[in-house]
């Protein structure tokens, strides 16, 4: 019977749970606002008031490229997962590629799929990914599903919220129960900060 640590198995999860669509079709960088050139100086046929239309605010675009994270909190843990070096504080990151005007990719670093995130001025939701890691030797299958959501203080740093939910199937589970001394379902949450490359690392 072959049963990994328990650290070792969460934290391969966080990374397996990326199910997302890495290698769709990527525009260009999108169109900047679609306003700017027919506020015509003269001749307009408006009410004579002055040119009442007033800008539209650029839309919010995180900086593209990778990002560090740079500090992370456990928030809870009913998984009994006690470590120190938390995933958000070793030097991990996440490549961000936007994906058009409130929509981007985050590749997890060690990751082969990318995370879609939907996002609304600075807040951001990304859709949940789902991972399963077979035990040799026995009939246990650890099931995760990642959730990331959080917002962009600025265009170089993200506060995030990382949630990691794990399951067991199969009839070996109360083994495993046993073996990790806990009960699943169970849920892992952490708080992450991340910076873009060449932001500051710790922006006021």
């Amino acid at each position: 019977m072959t049963i990994p640590l328990a650290p070792s198995w969460l934290l391969a999860l966080a990374l397996a749970a990326c199910g997302g669509s890495g290698d769709e079709d990527r525009p260009d960088h999108p169109k900047k606002g679609e306003h700017g050139d027919d506020t015509g100086a003269a001749g307009d046929t408006g009410d004579g008031g002055g040119d009442g239309g007033a800008e539209e605010p650029p839309v919010f675009r995180p900086d593209e490229g990778h990002w560090t994270y740079i500090d992370g909190a456990l928030l809870s843990d009913t998984c009994e997962f006690d470590y120190e070096d938390l995933p958000a504080s070793d030097g991990d990151g996440f490549d961000l590629t936007m994906r058009g005007d409130g929509a981007f990719t985050m590749l997890l670093d060690g990751a082969t799929e990318g995370i879609d995130c939907a996002l609304t001025d600075q807040a951001f939701a990304c859709e949940p990914g789902t991972g399963e890691e077979p035990i040799p030797d026995v009939d246990v299958v650890i099931v995760s599903t990642l959730t990331i959501e959080g917002s962009f203080v600025d265009a170089s740093r993200q506060d995030s919220q990382i949630g990691i939910d794990v399951d067991c199937r199969g009839s070996d589970c109360d083994l495993a129960e046993w073996y990790y001394d806990m009960s699943f379902p169970c849920r892992v949450e952490i708080q992450a900060v991340a910076v873009a490359a060449g932001g500051g690392d710790t922006g006021a």
